[in-house]
């Protein structure tokens, strides 16, 4: 180790007139001095013991380094290397370092405070690029930028040594904003660095602001402290806490797209997602909401670009219409008239990043309806039964909610049309690939749950050849436990003997080979509340009715 960390020190320690004098030779040199700090760090963090003897001469190096690197953001990758390197030390066992008289405040003056001033570039960014700005700012992506490394650094000596850090920084503080005091149309950088490194922000009107900046800022704010939990898991703000202010948040965060390039500002709908899930939505909320989430989903249908956003947009549409309608189920009507030209419009063009969440939307339309379902759902519903609609394995979800929903509210339905030969074929497309087999015993467990044997016995034979024909030739155990579920639940709900006759009209005693190779063995696999419970009962039906399982003979199942 001595050899590598002679060379490292001296590559750090010594200056290269030649290359240094110009950009390129700079840039070669920063690097290999970037190289050193990662090295370094690393060293601390994997063999601390060993490299303690070297960690005064390198922890010296540093400091002194860093007081001769420029603010260029074409030095950055050194100054956040050695920054790191000192941060890493300042969290450590050997952070007594910084213990020495006049080195923390040093380090203060002469490493944070430069390295945590916005700079040109990045006020440059601020108003070229703000959604990367932000980015960087608020989402943690920056912790390699000089702002994020230096306050980390400040953070760290501050482990061990609050008292004395605040003490200086106070005073750092107090002089940053005396000098915007004296001259705030220059000196305005110096209070933005004094607000960064108190990490605290100005109060202003949620979404009232023009830039995109703070109002973002502010949209995310609001977004943050809506999530936060007290003890025992509970909300700290509820719907009382946001009633007082919500028309005005709710004006205020729509009226904030208005502004130049927020039009699909993501920060700002998922405020609006979040405000939404915690406020009571009356008619006077629901009707601005409905109104401007369709106009701005109107929009981005013509030129889906924005993933992060859009997702927020479809969230916000179906948060705003559980709520609502968990209050007044009077309004759906208005919900329907408001969504359906645009939804139509995505299935009508085919606008591929929105169906899945087309099909959400329509799936909670139809099970929050009350029966008899209107005809333009039925509309849909033909749409759903065409082979075509399920190519896409990502609609896939989403449609069987969707078909789940119109099972559940008209059954009815499937007897009109050969539907319900329909909805059986979607059912063997699923169940005979893996990657959908799940999904398609949704859709089955639905049809066997709400329709009448009557109206499925003429398929039951269908279905077992299909579900027999799987578990011979793709056996999983996922697949396993589901079709034991479903043997369950046609049991429970359509009684022993109609299940008996109909896998044994298949293949004659069918049933007491699966009841001994298959249901009883498998058994041990099923977890899930629900379903213990189904298959529980399902199987206490099996001992009392099955003269096989009556039988003195077989006992030996009973354990």
């Amino acid at each position: 180790m001595k050899e590598w960390m002679t060379e490292f020190k001296i590559y750090l320690a010594n200056s290269y007139p030649v290359l240094e004098s110009n950009v390129e030779g700079l840039g070669l040199v920063d690097e290999l001095r970037a190289a050193v700090c990662e090295n370094i760090s690393l060293y601390m963090e994997k063999n601390e013991e060993e490299f303690k003897d070297y960690l005064n001469d390198f922890a010296q190096a540093v400091w002194t380094l860093l007081g001769n690197v420029s603010q260029s953001s074409s030095r950055d990758s050194l100054a956040v290397m050695a920054i790191k390197f000192l941060t890493t030390v300042s969290t450590s066992v050997h952070h007594t370092l910084f213990a020495v008289d006049g080195v923390i405040p040093q380090i203060c003056q002469s490493i944070v405070i430069p390295n945590v001033r916005l700079r040109d570039e990045d006020e440059e960014l601020f108003e070229m690029n703000y959604i990367e700005f932000i980015r960087r700012d608020m989402e943690g992506s920056d912790i390699d930028t000089r702002r994020r490394i230096a306050c980390e650094l400040l953070k760290g000596i501050a482990t061990n040594y609050k008292q004395q850090v605040i003490s200086i920084v106070s005073v750092q503080i107090q002089n940053l904003l005396t000098s915007y005091a004296a001259n705030p149309a220059a000196n305005w950088k110096d209070k933005d660095c004094a607000v960064y490194l108190v990490v605290s922000l100005s109060t202003k009107k949620a979404g009232g602001s023009e830039s995109n900046v703070v109002h973002s800022y502010a949209a995310s704010c609001i977004e943050k402290l809506l999530l936060v939990k007290d003890e025992g898991g509970r909300s700290r703000y509820t719907s009382a806490d946001v009633a007082p202010n919500l028309l005005v948040l709710i004006n205020n965060l729509f009226t904030a797209f208005r502004f130049p390039e927020s039009e699909e500002n993501q920060y700002i709908m998922k405020s609006i997602m979040r405000v939404l899930g915690v406020a009571e939505i009356t008619p006077e909320i629901a009707g601005p909401c409905i109104a401007g989430l369709t106009s701005i989903l109107a929009e981005v249908c013509k030129n889906p670009k924005n993933p992060i956003f859009n997702h927020y947009l479809f969230e916000s549409v179906a948060v705003l219409v559980r709520r609502a309608c968990e209050r007044d189920i009077s309004l759906i009507p208005s919900f329907e008239t408001s969504l359906f030209p645009i939804l139509q419009e995505i299935l009508g063009n085919d606008v591929t990043e929105f169906l899945p969440y087309t099909f959400q939307l329509l799936a909670q339309l139809v099970e929050l309806n009350r029966p008899p379902i209107s005809d333009i759902y039925m509309e849909i519903f033909k749409l759903l039964l065409s082979p075509d609609s399920w190519t896409r394995n990502s609609n896939v979800p989403a449609l069987v909610r969707l078909l789940q929903a119109f099972l559940e509210k008209a059954p009815e339905k499937l007897n009109q049309e050969e539907r319900l030969a329909q909805v059986l074929g979607i059912f063997n497309r699923l169940v005979s690939v893996p990657s959908t087999d799940e999904q398609g015993f949704f859709v089955l467990n639905t049809v066997i749950e709400n329709l009448d044997y009557g109206a499925i016995s003429p398929y039951v034979g269908h279905i077992w050849n299909a579900l027999f024909t799987r578990l011979q030739s793709k056996r999983t155990v996922k697949y396993i436990k589901s079709l034991l579920i479903f043997m369950s639940l046609f049991l429970v709900k359509h009684g022993f003997a109609n299940l008996v006759n109909s896998m044994n009209s298949v293949q004659a005693g069918i049933f007491s080979v699966i009841l001994e190779q298959f249901w009883i063995p498998n058994l041990k696999l099923i977890t899930g509340p629900i379903e213990v419970k189904l298959v529980s009962v399902a199987s206490t039906r099996l001992i009392c009715e099955s003269l096989t399982l009556s039988d003195a003979g077989a006992a030996r199942h009973w354990g």
